[in-house]
């Protein structure tokens, strides 16, 4: 995958894409934090969605050619489906959710469309330049 050229800082950029990777490992198969109610019935599904959007929009600035961004995209859909496997298969806490996996793939979608009307990296440099 080709970072994309035209980023000053491409490597803190995509340090953050890499944190965002972890960080998701660690929610989704870390212990539910503790006291935190849903707010309305599966209101967890709204959480995968912004979460992979987040991922997905990101991975759409660190990555400049088409071939990068595919590649980045399947594999958010990838781990979104591991991640939905892992959960039945490693926790005791946690249960595989097929509407999980479609929320992750709703928000891979969502951040693609960000991504393609807003490049985010490249936005909050021009930002930082001033």
């Amino acid at each position: 995958m080709m970072p994309s050229s035209g980023l000053r800082w491409r490597g803190a950029w995509l340090a953050v894409w890499v944190f965002g990777w972890g960080l998701c490992l660690v929610l989704s198969l870390g212990p539910p934090v503790p006291g935190a109610a849903p707010l309305f019935p599966h209101a967890d599904k709204l959480n995968h969605a912004v979460a992979y959007a987040a991922l997905a929009w990101w991975a759409m600035g660190c990555f400049a050619s088409t071939t990068g961004r595919r590649r980045a995209l399947l594999a958010l859909l990838v781990l979104g489906a591991a991640m939905e496997w892992a959960q039945g298969a490693f926790t005791v806490d946690r249960q595989r959710d097929g509407l999980d996996l479609v929320a992750n793939a709703v928000g891979v979608g969502l951040g693609t469309a960000l991504g393609l009307a807003l490049n985010l990296p490249a936005w909050l440099e021009a930002r930082f330049r001033r």
